[in-house]
């Protein structure tokens, strides 16, 4: 029913303006690209290193590449579109109340995280991952932006998912006990991964207590860790990365733009 009443929408624009409502799309991204350019979606939505399909969301397609350039031009204008259907509806005073279905609400509850952002607030962001997740560093900087824009409004929770409890998981649970969680997650994540890490080198990066983080490795409880899988695998949440909002699994573009249209469609 959206579609239609979007499309319903278009038409109308058009006949007024006595042109083809490709031709009154084709005008609004021009139109878009003088107050907010290609470079500056790019930015927004961390896309520097490639962007994805829907359908495909955790396989990075390269800018540089053919694919990626069309992709990049689709996504592009699906957000001028979404953009100018809003004013639309405004214009005509639209209002739809039906909404599509939700996925089931999870029960979040027994899991351990590290917590960032507003940690009050009664809406929440889980970000399940794992450092030798090729599709969570790719998709790291992406979420990083969600986390930049949304952190007074929510409060996000980490949980790390991997086959075993590797020195990656470690250090930064160990980083946390010092508060330098958000430091050396995202240190971990863009730093190259070749082989084995100087974790004294990468304490000092981020300033932390380097004996005491080596110590806490050495003596490190598995349990929480252990928990947190078998939780994990209950909620049938079997790869990464994993986004649930609300306590809901999020299925789409790990992207800020896609990401504050899912929020705003969801809105409780």
């Amino acid at each position: 029913m959206e579609d239609r009443i979007e499309n319903i929408l278009l038409s109308r624009e058009a006949k007024e303006l006595n042109i083809t409502t490709d031709s009154l799309l084709s005008f609004r991204i021009l139109q878009s690209k003088i107050s907010y350019s290609l470079e500056q979606f790019i930015d927004k939505n961390g896309l520097k290193s490639g962007v994805v399909r829907s359908e495909q969301p955790f396989r990075l397609i390269p800018l540089d590449t053919k694919e990626g350039q069309d992709v990049l031009a689709d996504t592009y204008k699906m957000y001028v579109r979404n953009e100018y259907l809003k004013e639309l509806k405004q214009k005509y005073r639209v209002k739809i109340h039906l909404k599509p279905p939700l996925t089931p609400t999870l029960d979040m509850s027994g899991l351990v995280s590290n917590s960032r952002g507003n940690t009050k607030s009664d809406r929440s962001i889980w970000i399940i991952s794992d450092f030798s997740c090729s599709a969570c560093r790719e998709n790291h900087k992406g979420l990083e932006r969600v986390f930049n824009e949304l952190q007074d409004d929510f409060h996000f929770k980490y949980v790390s998912y991997s086959a075993d409890i590797n020195p990656e998981i470690k250090f930064v649970a160990c980083s946390a006990k010092q508060g330098k969680f958000g430091q050396a997650y995202n240190l971990l994540f863009e730093s190259a991964s070749n082989g084995e890490m100087n974790w004294d080198k990468l304490g000092s990066q981020i300033k932390i207590d380097t004996a005491a983080c080596q110590a806490c490795m050495n003596t490190f409880d598995e349990k929480p860790f252990i928990n947190n899988i078998a939780r994990l695998q209950e909620l049938n949440i079997v790869s990464t990365p994993t986004v649930v909002i609300d306590d809901r699994i999020y299925y789409g573009q790990l992207t800020l733009t896609a990401i504050e249209k899912y929020i705003e469609d969801t809105k409780k």
